[in-house]
């Protein structure tokens, strides 16, 4: 048994913590960060995916610890919505005073509207609309990372489009999300996947790998082992063993997992670990045997001591040795944090459901 208490953590501490910094008092959605002493920074523009992410943990906090914050998730939504143009292109960020900037309609930040929408018991945002604004960065295969058709092409976004194409399918039986979780189901397993079990992260616009400035990064590696688990298409399709072993022989000797391997990374980030953590529950729920350092509760245990503060925040990166090199917390970790927490819960007394991808709504 794990002598952190992450659930007592959760709900004691970081979702108060979260509730009473992490958003802007003129009601401009979520703050981007909080500095090392936990003060909201609120002079900084913030991110449009921050809002639609701590959406996605306030809805979670509500449906799964029946906590009182859906209002919270739906006002965040909300403004999220309110900062797309009359075009209907999705902006980059908001500033200080509220107001958007950039239309780059990002795939990635468009992947976490259509989340949080599925993790609310009821809409926010039209689902037609979203299936229009991801038809607009359709391409031949998969969809372009934004309307400029920006390259290198990315692994990441498609990743986080296979998750909310799950959720919104849960959520709605439409079979549109079906067909686009067919296309990132496809894409992972015929270009992202490579023989070895890693996973590159950049591609030109025929979905060749670059040869220059490609990347690998083990979270994301985990990542895809928690994901193609709660896919019963693509857990057939994979090897899971394969995946996570390779993305395991990353950790550093005490159990951290780098940024990346290729090319090799001096920082160990809060969000691999909890990746780390997921798919180690995947692999213990499958009946494989981890050795003393994967099991899931050790992994639990001092990701919490390195990472997690006492008072419901956490230290964003470390070094190999455990210094901490960050200054602030961003707010984006939250969604890392909560993912895991679900996992955590659902499969470490060895049976649940595999987080929110798997409900029916």
């Amino acid at each position: 048994m794990t002598a952190f208490d992450f659930t007592h953590w959760l709900s004691a501490r970081a979702l108060p913590l979260w509730r009473a910094r992490g958003f802007c008092p003129e009601g401009f959605g979520a703050v981007e960060h909080l500095d090392a002493d936990g003060q909201p920074a609120l002079d900084q523009p913030r991110r449009n995916r921050i809002h639609t992410r701590q959406a996605f943990v306030f809805a979670g906090a509500a449906r799964d610890l029946h906590s009182d914050d859906l209002p919270r998730a739906q006002r965040l939504l909300g403004f999220a919505r309110s900062l797309i143009g009359p075009g209907g292109w999705l902006p980059t960020t908001s500033d200080a005073a509220g107001q958007p900037a950039g239309d780059a309609h990002r795939l990635y930040d468009l992947a976490f509207y259509i989340l949080a929408n599925a993790e609310l018991p009821a809409p926010v945002i039209p689902w037609d609309f979203l299936l229009d604004a991801l038809a607009r960065l359709k391409a031949d295969r998969g969809w372009w990372d934004d309307r400029y058709h920006s390259l290198p092409r990315t692994q990441n976004a498609h990743m986080h489009l296979f998750e909310a194409a799950h959720a919104a399918h849960a959520a709605t039986g439409d079979p549109a999300w079906a067909a686009v979780m067919d296309e990132c189901r496809a894409l992972f397993a015929d270009v992202f996947l490579q023989s070895d079990g890693t996973i590159f992260e950049f591609f030109d616009a025929d979905w060749q790998p670059l040869q220059t400035g490609q990347q690998v990064e083990p979270g994301h590696g985990m990542e895809w082992v928690y994901l193609a688990y709660s896919d019963p298409v693509l857990r057939d399709q994979v090897d899971l063993d394969l995946m996570f072993n390779t993305a395991a022989a990353a950790m550093t000797p005490d159990g951290f997992l780098p940024d990346s391997t290729l090319p090799p990374s001096a920082t160990c980030r809060l969000w691999p670990q909890t990746e780390l953590l997921r798919a180690a529950l995947v692999q213990q729920y499958r009946g494989r045997a981890l050795p003393a350092p994967l099991q899931p509760t050790a992994i639990l245990d001092r990701f919490a001591a390195r990472y997690l503060t006492a008072e419901g925040g956490w230290i964003d990166a470390c070094d190999r040795t455990g210094v901490i090199v960050a200054d602030h917390m961003p707010s984006s970790s939250f969604y890392h944090i909560f993912s895991a927490w679900r996992a955590f819960s659902a499969l470490s007394g060895g049976a649940g459901r595999l987080g929110s991808t798997d409900r029916q709504s």
